[in-house]
């Protein structure tokens, strides 16, 4: 799961502008304007989820919201047709994505949480930062020409989608 849920933060967070340009016709101009309420998202939704988790002592029904919302984010972004018409329905989609970045503060609080001793913490930290490295360096090859406008023909993307549904 965090190969998949970090392959997703990086291609938004690497090709966002490349994905915005490519949604309804955005100029690089606005793409990258239009990354900075992103970013904030993100960061509110750490917060949020984190504060959610805590609050309530549970993490897997945060978990499991939170990729239902990435989801409803990238089917937004790829049933919706790709015209100026749409651009609001497409941006709304894309920024949903933003809230894959609260999913690792939960991980990484339910693996520390569900594992005793320290020896078993460094080696699942450890295993999560393999992962973590793993989904950064697949990511670049998501983003194949080839599989442009959207990316979603990518064997890679669907199977790492796949992944994350059944790890869920």
């Amino acid at each position: 799961m965090v190969i998949a849920v970090n392959a997703g933060a990086s291609v938004s967070s690497v090709f966002g502008s490349i994905i915005l340009q490519s949604l309804a016709g955005f100029t690089a101009d606005q793409a990258v304007l239009l990354n900075m309420p992103f970013g904030a998202l993100q960061f509110l939704s750490i917060l949020f989820a984190s504060w959610l988790a805590y609050r309530f002592k549970r993490k897997s029904p945060f978990l499991l919201g939170l990729v239902a919302i990435v989801i409803i984010g990238v089917a937004l972004m790829v049933a919706l047709p790709k015209t100026k018409a749409n651009k609001g329905g497409l941006l709304a989609g894309y920024y949903l994505i933003a809230f894959v970045y609260a999913i690792n503060p939960l991980l990484i609080s339910w693996m520390g949480g569900n594992c005793a001793g320290q020896t078993k913490k460094a080696i699942y930290y450890t295993s999560f930062n393999a992962g973590n490295s793993i989904g950064n360096i697949i990511t670049p090859y998501i983003f194949d020409s080839k599989f442009a406008p959207q990316y979603v023909g990518s064997p890679i993307y669907s199977s790492l989608n796949g992944c994350e549904l059944v790890l869920t």
